[in-house]
């Protein structure tokens, strides 16, 4: 290259570098405009304390410095990324290019540190007793598990128990004849989990309080996208108690993931750190026959499927004699309700297909690998031939004995989406599903809270630096209806009472919560908190459009150029 042409590319670099850091600055003072529009604190009162609203705030700081990784982290860096790509040579040899800087590919510079706030995120909170959500949870408990069975296609048999009290025991008499359930099928948790809201997890752990017998949290240093973070819950004490207290399980681990790779990202990072979840129910003795709900921290299943699941039998992907883990017969997944930003604003007709579950007979860590083995992969993906994606090419498995899963394979693999449809129907509307009880059922087993965040810096943080990444410029300085994200659009424009546009891919439920059948989950049953939060995010959207206003003035000022989506 001539000299002429590298003073050119060097003058780009640096010119490209000064304007990312007036970006950064300008992101800044626009915060601070927007926060001088109102309080910088918002207080949630119902006969209770005040709570402050924290949230992640993005600075420009020095890039952080590589840091050093202990010893075993190392190896297991090491062999995760080399069974992420398992079976593909030319794959692997790229990935020690990119360690190592060889070849002609560029090695990734480490990006501007993103610095959060010193305390994690509150978000609004529910001012009832814990009482009031024990009441509901109770009332979905002792609902009648035959009919429960039913609404899902499962069947549910109780043991004949003779009562020791009966004088008079004999096959023709059942007035004093006592039934008990089997057995309950043992759940175990996992997730992810980062900067999400007091809040968010309130919400979740209402729904399953005291279900799973062991859950395993996974916290890493660093984003998807490499952006250092705060360690905040990864082997704390307080945390740990504070939310075994909030879930009701005693049993339940915040296992740090740490790999220090910049090359690792994506997907391959994310999916990296889910397999922590396994090994982390391995060490809680997770057997074949127990039951593994992965989810994202934001996704549950509703409470009465997760009761079904543990009370029901003849559930066939956890019948291991009848599938013996063929891949498209293993998983269940959730046919998610998705409410975004606000518990008012319901994406109308979609269906979220997270969390899943499936049994341990099937998975790493778990099930018998000399029987089954492990499946070669294409970095996070089964390679073709074992079952890749949705695919039914088995080809290339010698034996036939289809392969264990790995977390991955939780959320890339196709399963089976089980719904409420097997009650009788309600003559008034065909479309809808009754019980004894007279509640209506939808078609939905779980339920999404999509972007539950204190504030939308926050979802502009996640938009910017988490797995589906957008450009700088995209991610602060356009309306959150402009980013090219459909839930935003949707929640926009519920936020702000604007129809929905005719092209929008998702359309919210008209009615909002009132109007839903159910299940509707524990935690909104609160009114009070459904109004609160409501009332809030719409407040904090005309901050955040305050905020883009500057923005775009100084940008148009200063680059003379409109900063919207390309």
């Amino acid at each position: 290259m001539s000299s002429s042409n590298k003073c050119k590319s060097l003058c780009k670099t640096v010119l490209r570098g000064l304007w990312i850091s007036c970006m950064f600055v300008t992101v800044l003072v626009a915060l601070s405009v927007s926060m001088s529009l109102s309080n910088n604190t918002t207080n949630h009162e119902d006969g209770g304390t005040s709570l402050k609203h924290q949230e992640p705030q993005l600075v420009v700081v020095n890039p952080p410095k590589q840091e050093t990784t202990a010893t075993s982290n190392d190896n297991r860096n090491m062999m995760e990324e080399s069974s992420l790509s398992n079976g593909d040579t030319s794959r692997e040899t790229e990935n020690a290019h990119q360690q190592t800087g060889g070849g002609n590919r560029k090695k990734k510079k480490p990006p501007a540190e993103l610095t959060f706030s010193k305390e994690l995120p509150t978000g609004i909170l529910s001012q009832k007793p814990s009482t009031f959500f024990a009441h509901i949870r109770r009332k979905i408990d002792q609902d009648n598990p035959y009919e429960r069975c039913r609404r899902y296609g499962f069947r549910y048999h109780k043991q004949k128990v003779v009562d020791p009290n009966n004088n008079n025991n004999n096959n023709n008499d059942h007035t004093h004849t006592k039934f008990q359930p089997q057995r309950k099928r043992r759940l175990f948790y996992g997730s992810l989990i980062a900067e999400e809201p007091w809040e968010l997890l309130e919400i979740v752990a209402a729904e399953s309080f005291g279900i799973y017998t062991g859950m395993v949290l996974v916290e890493g240093n660093r984003t998807q996208n490499y952006d250092a973070r705060p360690v905040r819950r990864a082997n704390d004490p307080t945390q740990i108690r504070n939310l075994q207290n909030l879930f009701g399980t005693q049993d339940l681990q915040i296992r740090l993931y740490s790999n220090e790779n910049p090359n690792f990202t994506g997907l391959r990072r994310e999916h990296a750190q889910r397999q922590e979840i396994l090994r982390g129910w391995k060490e809680m003795g997770m057997l074949p026959d127990d039951v593994g709900v992965l989810a994202d921290m934001d996704e549950t299943f509703s409470r009465d499927f997760l009761r079904a699941v543990q009370e029901c039998e003849d559930v066939p992907a956890f019948d291991y004699t009848r599938h013996e883990c063929f891949t498209s017969h293993v998983k269940i997944a959730a046919s998610s309700r998705a409410f975004e930003t606000s518990p008012e604003c319901i994406q109308e007709k979609r269906s979220w297909m997270h969390p899943e579950m499936v049994m341990g007979h099937c998975m790493e860590e778990i099930g018998n690998v000399a029987v089954h083995g492990l499946a070669v992969r294409d970095g996070p993906r089964r390679a073709h031939g074992y079952g890749r994606a949705c695919s039914h090419d088995f080809s290339k498995l010698a034996d036939k004995k289809h392969p264990l899963w790995n977390a991955a394979d939780f959320r890339m693999l196709c399963g089976h989406q089980i719904k409420p449809l097997n009650l009788p129907r309600n003559n008034n509307n065909n479309n809808n599903n009754n019980d004894s009880n007279g509640l209506v059922w939808s078609n939905y087993t779980g339920f999404h809270f999509h972007n539950f965040f204190t504030s939308f810096n926050a979802t502009r943080i996640k938009m910017y630096t988490y797995g589906h990444a957008v450009k700088a410029r995209k991610a602060f300085a356009v309306p959150l209806e402009d980013m090219g994200a459909n839930d935003l659009k949707l929640m926009y424009r519920c936020l702000k009472q604007i129809p929905d546009d005719n092209n929008q891919k998702w359309k919210r439920s008209l009615g909002g919560l009132n109007a839903s059948q159910h299940p509707i989950p524990v935690y909104f049953h609160d009114q009070e908190y459904v109004r609160a939060r409501h009332e809030w995010v719409t407040n904090e959207l005309r901050k955040d459009d305050a905020m883009v206003q500057v923005l775009q003035r100084h940008w148009n000022t200063t680059t003379n150029k409109n900063p919207t989506p390309h």
